[in-house]
């Protein structure tokens, strides 16, 4: 099963179209974030959007952890900036579930060091490693993979 989180209501009905193929997806038209509220958000961008006092939209955010899932082998996160306030509301399945993680480490300067931080104080018992997919500056992933699960 899997489970697909977004919160731009647009970008949720091209989803739902562009992978409706498959039914074995869980689709949740909110944000993932460290508390359940509602945020401002920014559609403005080209090709993102993102939480932002200057937004104009409003949107659900909830924490991961609210979920209460019982079984996440992977977590892919990218979420233009707000990745750590996603590790900070996903700490319990994070520490239950020992899921493999590929976050992106690009949008804030302290990404590289915070993030990690962050995983690695809710288990240490991940090996980490970073990938670079342009020629930009953009497009960097940090992979945690359970200790257990590499030879």
């Amino acid at each position: 099963m899997l489970f697909f989180f977004e919160p731009d209501s647009k970008n949720m009905v091209i989803t739902k179209n562009n992978l409706s193929a498959y039914n074995n997806i869980n689709f949740y038209n909110v944000g993932l974030s460290y508390e359940n509220t509602r945020l401002k958000f920014d559609q403005s961008g080209h090709s993102t959007s993102k939480v932002s006092e200057e937004g104009s939209h409003e949107i659900e955010v909830r924490t991961l952890d609210s979920y209460n899932f019982k079984d996440i082998s992977l977590i892919k996160v990218d979420v233009e900036g707000f990745e750590q306030e996603f590790i900070r509301g996903s700490f319990k399945t994070i520490e239950k579930l020992h899921p493999t993680i590929a976050i992106s480490v690009y949008h804030q300067p302290n990404d590289f060091w915070k993030i990690p931080k962050l995983i690695l104080s809710i288990r240490d018992d991940y090996r980490i490693y970073i990938r670079h997919y342009t020629e930009t500056i953009y497009e960097t992933v940090m992979f945690f993979i359970p200790k257990n699960e590499i030879s």
